[in-house]
């Protein structure tokens, strides 16, 4: 029995610890993003390209960075 509860507070505490990870990457994912935007509007295709790509990593599913490296690209 246990086992059981040690067993469960260990999951609990990996799966909050990778949730907590995952806002922080979508946090940073955006200063990416609008950093990479702030680029591309001045004409700086090339340091876009590499904050958007470093966004995508971060969180490849947003649509607006995905967008924002079609414009790019």
């Amino acid at each position: 029995m246990t086992r059981i509860w040690i067993f469960l507070a260990l999951t609990i505490g990996l799966l909050s610890s990778c949730a907590t990870t995952r806002e922080e990457d979508k946090v940073r994912a955006n200063l990416h993003l609008r950093s990479g935007t702030s680029y591309f509007v001045a004409g700086r295709y090339a340091e876009a390209m590499r904050e958007l790509l470093i966004a995508e990593k971060l969180d490849p599913k947003n649509a607006a960075i995905q967008n924002n490296l079609g414009l790019a690209y």
